[in-house]
């Protein structure tokens, strides 16, 4: 991920909710799609911050975050 990019993107069980973190923080949320992707629209990031990103299913399971820093 860059300064430049605009979007979270991945994969993931089919209606899973994707929720984005920016440090601690919830910083925004989506759905996996019928195809199990996912494409998130961010804004421009800082270099150096850092988000992470998890997947929660129907029934609740979270998973463990994948985290990423902007360069």
């Amino acid at each position: 991920m860059t300064t430049q990019s605009t979007s979270v993107s991945g994969k993931g069980e089919k209606d899973a909710i994707v929720e984005v973190y920016k440090g601690k923080t919830k910083y925004v949320t989506g759905k996996v799609s019928s195809n199990n992707s996912y494409s998130i629209k961010i804004v421009k990031q800082k270099k150096g911050t850092v988000l992470t990103v998890y997947l929660k299913d129907k029934a609740g399971n979270k998973s463990r975050g994948i985290t990423v820093k902007v360069s």
